[in-house]
């Protein structure tokens, strides 16, 4: 990825889903910083410690996810919709918003 970057065949280097130790490993073995890391966020997952990590970094971070997963092998009892939770109902109905709305300004709240 280096050489196309170098070759002006990419702009930018980034990844995706690492986790905190592969990011670390990432920087301590190249000179090159990612320009984002594309990463799971949502309010059952939102990561805030992991987010500035990544902005005392300099990495941008784009999310994934934002509605929860919507894959009905998800859609169990036992695990539910993210945008059927009790609370996300009771924020969109106080606030006069719908459950996505609440979850992205939820992701926006974290990373802004």
């Amino acid at each position: 990825m280096k050489k196309l970057q170098k070759s002006g065949k990419a702009k930018a280097i980034g990844i995706s889903n690492f986790s905190k130790v592969e990011v670390e490993r990432l920087l301590a073995n190249t000179s090159t910083i990612p320009a984002v890391h594309q990463l799971e966020l949502h309010p059952w997952l939102q990561q805030e410690e992991f987010v500035k990590f990544h902005t005392s970094k300099g990495i941008h971070i784009t999310q994934y996810s934002s509605l929860g997963n919507q894959n009905k092998i998800y859609s169990s009892e036992k695990v539910g919709r993210m945008l059927d939770d009790p609370v996300l109902k009771e924020v969109a109905e106080e606030t006069g918003k719908n459950c996505a709305q609440v979850s992205l300004g939820t992701c926006k709240r974290i990373y802004y």
